[in-house]
C-alpha cells in the first residue's frame, strides 16, 4: 500500500521584508548531509503515513539587499506528490543489445552501413558551403552569401583531409558486423541516412537524415543565421500531438518512470553545415518523475552567481538522466538518451520532511550568501523567483561509487529582471526536502 501524504494547499502570504538582509553567518551545507542522510535510510514498508504535510500554495515576499531586491510572487508547485521517499539507483550502461532494440524500432528497413567518420563526399560538401559562405539577410529582404574571414584557411585544412578521407561506400546490411561503442551511418530503403552514435553512457539516433537542431528560444536569442531575425516557428502538429507521439515511443520501448519536463518548438536544418530548414516540430525532454513530483530538466539552468560551493563539503553531482526527442508531423526526427540509471530500491528516511517555511529560510540564506558579491555595486537589477516546485535530484552515495539516491528536492528558479523573457538561462537554488542541505544539480550540456 502506497504511503500517502496529504498535501493541504493553503494560501500563504509573507509580509514583505523592508530591512536589508544580513549575510548569514551559519554554515551552508553542500552535500555534507549526504553521509548523514544515507545513514538514516531504511527500506520502505509502504505503510500508511500518519503525518500531514501542510504546504502553502503561494509565496509572496521581497528580500531587500543593499542595491537590489529578490522578489518572490509565484505559486508553489507540488504536483501529485505521494510521499517523500528516497530511491536507490545504480549506474546503468548501454550495450549492443539495447542499441539493437532501439535502432530496430526506428529503422526496420536498413539496407547498408558505413563508418560515421567524415567521407570525401562530406568534406567536398563542406568545402562548397564554405566557399559559398554564410547567408546574410539584406535590408531589402534578399539573402546574400558571404565567405567568412577564415574560410580560406579552413578550406585549405579540409583539402588536406580530403586526400586521405574514405569514399562514401555502404556495405550490404547482411555483411555488417555490429560493434559497440559505435559511430555508424546506415542507409534505408528510402535512400535516407540513419545516423547512430552510441557508447555506454548515451544513444543518439537521427532516423531520417541528420541536421542541426535549433530551439525557438535559441533562435530568438541569437537571431538564427546572420540577419535572419526573430523567426517564429510554426509546427504543423500541436504540442499535445507531439507529446502523445513521444509518450507512445517511450511506451513502445518499455521505458518507464519518465515524464515530459520541457517542450519547445524547434527546427532542423539541412545537415550539420547547411542553413535551409527541413523540419519544424517540437523538442521534448523527458526526465525521471518520482512519487508524483514535478520532473525538471537541469540543462535549462545555470548556477550563475548562486553557484558557490564549499570545497571541503562538495561532492561532484551526478549527471541527470534524460531522454530528448524531436518530433514533427512525419514522426521522430531525433532520439537521444543519456546517463541511464536503474532504480533498485524504494527507501525512506527516519527524518521527517522539513516544513516549507524551514526550506524557504534555507533558500533565503543561500540567496543572500550567493549574492553578497554585489554588496559594493551601485546599480544591480532585481532578481525574481519565477518558479518554486517539488522535484527530485540525484545525489551520489558516499559509500559506493556507482550508487546514487534520488531525493525529494525543492527547486527555486531565479532570473534577472531584464531576462524574464527567457533569453538568458536562469539560476537556481535546490534544497534537500528532508534536511535542508543545498543540492548541486548537474548541467549535462555545460
Amino acid at each position: 500500500m502506497k504511503k500517502a501524504i496529504y498535501l493541504l494547499s493553503v494560501f500563504f502570504c509573507i509580509i514583505a521584508i523592508s530591512a536589508c538582509q544580513p549575510t548569514p553567518e551559519k554554515e551552508i551545507v553542500v552535500h555534507k548531509a549526504a553521509e548523514q542522510l544515507e545513514a538514516t535510510l531504511v527500506e520502505s514498508d509502504d505503510k500508511e503515513a500518519d503525518s500531514t504535510f501542510i504546504c502553502p500554495s503561494k509565496l509572496n515576499e521581497e528580500i531587500q539587499m543593499p542595491h537590489f531586491r529578490f522578489v518572490a510572487d509565484t505559486d508553489i508547485e507540488i504536483g501529485q506528490a505521494e510521499g517523500f521517499h528516497v530511491y536507490e539507483a545504480t549506474q546503468d550502461r548501454f550495450g549492443q543489445t539495447r542499441l539493437d532494440e532501439i535502432l530496430s524500432y526506428f529503422s526496420k528497413d536498413l539496407i547498408g552501413a558505413r563508418s560515421g567518420e567524415m567521407t570525401k563526399e562530406d568534406l567536398e560538401e563542406l568545402i562548397v558551403i564554405l566557399k559559398r559562405g554564410m547567408p546574410k539577410k539584406q535590408q531589402d529582404g534578399s539573402v546574400l552569401y558571404e565567405p567568412s574571414a577564415d574560410s580560406a584557411e579552413i578550406i585549405e585544412s579540409l583539402s588536406e583531409e580530403l586526400r586521405n578521407a574514405p569514399n562514401e561506400e555502404y556495405i550490404p546490411i547482411a555483411d555488417y558486423d555490429p560493434t559497440f561503442p559505435c559511430n555508424v551511418v546506415f542507409k534505408n530503403s528510402l535512400e535516407q541516412n540513419v545516423y547512430v552514435f552510441a557508447d555506454e553512457n548515451q544513444i543518439e539516433i537521427f532516423p531520417k537524415n541528420a541536421g542541426t537542431i535549433q530551439l525557438q528560444s535559441w533562435i530568438i536569442k541569437n537571431g538564427g543565421w546572420d540577419g535572419e531575425g526573430p523567426v517564429v516557428l510554426e509546427p504543423v502538429l500541436s504540442e499535445e500531438e507531439a507529446l502523445t507521439i513521444s509518450k507512445n515511443v517511450l511506451n513502445d520501448l518499455k521505458i518507464e518512470g519518465f515524464e515530459a519536463a520541457h517542450i519547445e518548438a524547434a527546427r532542423m536544418l539541412d545537415g550539420f553545415f547547411g542553413y535551409a530548414t527541413v523540419s519544424v516540430g517540437y523538442q521534448i525532454t523527458f526526465c525521471r518523475a518520482i512519487d508524483g513530483q514535478i520532473p525538471f530538466d537541469s540543462s535549462i539552468l545555470t548556477p550563475g552567481v548562486l553557484g558557490f560551493e564549499d570545497e571541503a563539503d562538495y561532492i561532484k553531482p551526478w549527471p541527470q538522466e534524460r531522454i530528448v526527442l524531436m518530433v514533427d508531423q512525419e514522426g521522430i526526427r531525433f532520439f537521444h538518451w543519456e546517463y541511464p540509471v536503474i532504480i533498485t530500491n524504494k527507501l525512506e528516511s527516519n527524518m521527517k520532511p522539513l516544513s516549507f517555511e524551514a526550506v524557504w529560510q534555507h533558500a533565503k540564506d543561500l540567496l543572500i550568501l550567493g549574492s553578497s558579491w554585489v554588496a559594493d555595486a551601485t546599480t544591480v537589477e532585481d532578481r525574481h523567483i519565477t518558479r518554486i516546485m517539488l522535484t527530485n535530484c540525484m545525489v551520489r552515495s558516499t559509500k559506493e561509487r556507482n550508487k546514487v539516491f534520488l531525493i525529494p528536492t525543492w527547486l527555486f528558479i531565479v532570473q534577472k529582471e531584464s531576462a524574464l523573457d527567457g533569453h538568458i538561462l536562469p539560476s537556481y537554488i535546490a534544497i534537500n526536502a528532508l534536511d535542508g542541505s543545498r543540492v548541486e544539480m548537474h548541467n549535462n550540456f555545460s
